[in-house]
């Protein structure tokens, strides 16, 4: 049993990964206006954006510092790791996004998007 403990430690971490990322892009994908609705002011939605990617890098800390304290008493790494990579997988996904709205297709997915 020993040896699958870090199958078991990939799959908890990933899991929180998952489920954050989801749940961020769940709220983001909140704030876009209904069809035919007037889009937030900027600075409202600046506002709201901000407090989305910060508790949600706060979740990832919290949660990776949980886990990591339940695993093997090594919280701060778990954190720091669960925290970065969820840093990264933000940047991609509106990175993303952007180029979805600017492409000829017009996708908006996340948070909309001025193109030039």
């Amino acid at each position: 049993m020993r040896s699958r403990r870090w199958l078991r430690r990939a799959l908890t971490t990933s899991a929180l990964l998952v489920l954050i990322f989801a749940a961020y892009a769940a709220a983001m994908q909140a704030t876009l206006p209904d069809e035919g609705a007037p889009p937030l002011p900027r600075e409202e939605r600046d506002r709201l954006h901000a407090a989305i990617h910060a508790g949600a890098l706060l979740l990832a800390f919290l949660g990776g510092w949980a886990l990591g304290w339940a695993e093997e008493r090594n919280g701060f790494a778990y954190a720091v790791t669960v925290t970065v990579t969820l840093a990264f997988l933000m940047a991609f996904a509106l990175i993303a996004s952007r180029e979805l709205a600017c492409s000829p297709a017009g996708v908006v997915v996340l948070r909309e998007w001025t193109c030039r």
